[in-house]
């Protein structure tokens, strides 16, 4: 026993020995020293406190980003600040102390920011926010919801402390259901979006067309919405509703079309990306029964077919931008063209330019398969042309940047019907624009 007990004396001595090396010698309150460290001290001597003391690090402070003056300066005026919206990550505002929360809640007021976005709240969070933000009741006048766990009664509690809210966004909020939406949604909100939120169908735009009727911006995207939600809305919303954008509404048919124009016929602008079941058929219904139509999106709408664009091109006189964005090829005459581009060049550039004369911006995106010597050689050709056909379009001598634009890709598109089938890219086209037409504006 008496070998076995030297043998650990030895060990835990030589590990003793090996901190006071390493300058890590034991610290702490005066005690009596123990048999190992008494070994050591006649090894080695004392172990006197010569092993420097490493100090501590400290967190530095923050420091302001700009000097007070600055500061003073634009929080003067809230033009500076006008339109911007104040993004809160719930998850970080956990992690930091009431008072730092409450002085960043304070600086939107005194800059004059109206909008805030909320990310991953829940519903604690949203009772901390109405705790810490008594002056939002009367200030913030619109609110985004983005990937929160809140439950209806977190979205009632934050719609009933917002007095003045006119514009509420919901997106991946996947707890609200539409009974949420009947018991919480006030008559005051003017613009809507609901964004990716599973519980979200029918009843919820019936919730709308009800609820809202002074609604002007709807924005809705769920994938379980049907025809028969857009017989919910009524011609009392005809006079207030001018925006209505519906993405990705797969169950959407010709039928909802129909709704849409019988319901809400003073649309301006109307969206029906990614509404696939929506055809030409569709296309007409709008383009005759919606004539103040300014904007009309019909990207990733793949049974939409050259047709549609003559329907827009006779009748839609005041439209301004056209989106026809990732729309698939299809088989024209045995060969795989872009349908975006057959489109333009069967109904004609300088028809569809003619009938739609106010129109600013037309977006056509398709997979690419031209290389990019094929693209140079295409916009060669056509540089000393684009001029002209914009002076003969617009009958003006100095066209502005976006009719030059506009006209280039017609005369793209017009090239290709009498080259070939051929697939563009909108870098390709912007490219040429920029090295080689900026002269023509300048």
């Amino acid at each position: 026993m008496s070998s076995v007990s030297a043998q650990g004396v030895v060990e835990r001595a030589s590990a003793e020995l090996s901190r006071r090396i390493t300058g890590l010698g034991l610290r702490g309150r005066k005690r009596s020293p123990g048999v190992v460290e008494r070994v050591a001290n006649a090894l080695c001597g004392p172990a006197a406190a010569t092993a420097p003391r490493v100090p501590r690090r400290r967190r530095p402070s923050p420091r302001p980003l700009v000097c007070t003056k600055w500061r003073d300066l634009l929080y003067s005026s809230p033009r500076w600040w006008a339109g911007l919206v104040a993004s809160v990550d719930c998850r970080e505002v956990r992690a930091t102390t009431g008072c730092c929360t409450q002085r960043f809640y304070n600086s939107l007021v005194r800059r004059g920011i109206r909008g805030v976005l909320l990310i991953s709240a829940a519903d604690d969070d949203i009772n901390e926010f109405i705790r810490q933000f008594p002056l939002s009741a009367h200030h913030v006048h619109a609110i985004s919801l983005k990937g929160c766990t809140i439950t209806d009664r977190g979205l009632e509690a934050i719609l009933d402390h917002l007095q003045v809210l006119f514009e509420l966004e919901l997106t991946g909020c996947n707890e609200i259901t539409e009974a949420g939406l009947w018991a919480c949604l006030t008559p005051r909100i003017v613009s809507l979006t609901l964004t990716d939120c599973i519980n979200i169908a029918d009843e919820a735009v019936g919730a709308v067309a009800q609820l809202l009727p002074s609604l002007y911006e709807f924005s809705l995207q769920a994938y379980h919405v049907t025809d028969a939600a857009l017989g919910y809305f009524s011609p009392k919303q005809s006079a207030s509703l001018s925006v209505l954008r519906l993405h990705s509404c797969w169950e959407l048919t010709n039928h909802g079309v129909v709704n849409i124009v019988h319901s809400l016929p003073n649309l301006t602008v109307l969206s029906l990306s990614g509404c696939s079941k929506v055809t030409d058929e569709g296309v007409e219904l709008l383009a005759e029964n919606l004539p103040r139509l300014r904007s009309l999106d019909l990207s990733w709408c793949p049974r939409v077919t050259d047709n549609a664009l003559e329907y827009i091109a006779c009748d839609l006189n005041h439209l301004e931008e056209l989106t026809l964005d990732r729309l698939p090829t299809v088989n024209v005459g045995g060969t795989i063209e872009s349908n975006t581009a057959t489109t333009i060049a069967r109904v004609g550039a300088y028809e569809l330019c003619r009938s739609v004369a106010r129109i600013v911006r037309l977006s056509t995106r398709a997979p690419a398969s031209m290389p990019d010597h094929r693209v140079d050689h295409q916009a060669n050709r056509i540089v000393n042309s684009t001029y002209g056909i914009c002076e003969r379009s617009w009958n003006t001598k100095a066209p502005s940047r976006e009719y030059f634009e506009l006209a280039f890709l017609f005369a793209m598109m017009m090239t290709l019907q009498n080259t070939g089938p051929h697939m563009l890219t909108p870098i390709s086209i912007e490219l040429k624009i920029e090295t080689q037409l900026l002269a023509y504006t300048n």
